[in-house]
């Protein structure tokens, strides 16, 4: 009966959870559902690794003694099986960066994943990354009268109202006049 149980469970196929989890070159592991675009997965990841030298390029998913499947940003993440694991894969960072953040741990100062936490934003660093007057000519907003809700304005409105009832009328009796039926 044992001998039943194991080889259903050996012949029963490989079934992927329902994410995927991708190991980043800090040390932590971000979770994404299956069938997330690289190219999303790779922002994700960038956008919580506070070090600048630190970016991630391309997820390639590994298995040892067997060569890597690299994701482009178009594919989506899927595991492969039991052994693959997904890296995600830094080519231009320096190794550097790697050895301050070990040696602040060991030195006593906070831990590689703890310093790395994304912090919010405060007020006058997103007013700095956004500022209105960039998006326009000359660094110069534009500026707008208070709205005037004044009796020429009101009765410019009904004026506007009125021609566009007139016209729908001329166009309704336009074609229900006898000139335009078609027999």
């Amino acid at each position: 009966m044992s001998s039943d149980s194991e080889a259903a469970a050996f012949a029963a196929p490989f079934k992927p959870p329902p994410f995927v989890e991708v190991w980043t070159p800090d040390g932590t592991v971000r979770r994404f559902a299956s069938g997330t675009k690289a190219k999303f997965a790779i922002d994700r990841i960038n956008n919580r690794i506070e070090d600048s030298n630190v970016r991630v390029d391309t997820i390639e998913s590994v298995k040892e003694g067997e060569e890597s499947v690299e994701f482009g940003p178009d594919s989506e993440l899927v595991s492969y099986g039991k052994d693959w694991k997904l890296n995600a894969v830094c080519h231009s960072c320096s190794a550097e960066a790697f050895r301050v953040s070990s040696e602040q741990e060991s030195n006593g100062g906070p831990p590689a994943n703890e310093a790395r936490k994304r912090k919010k934003p405060k007020a006058q660093e997103t007013q700095k990354l956004f500022n209105a007057a960039d998006f326009y000519p000359g660094g110069v907003l534009p500026q707008c009268s208070p709205p005037q809700n004044t009796c020429v304005y009101i009765s410019n409105v009904l004026i506007v109202f009125g021609v566009l009832f007139a016209l729908a009328g001329s166009w309704v009796y336009f074609l229900e006049s006898k000139f335009f039926v078609i027999k």
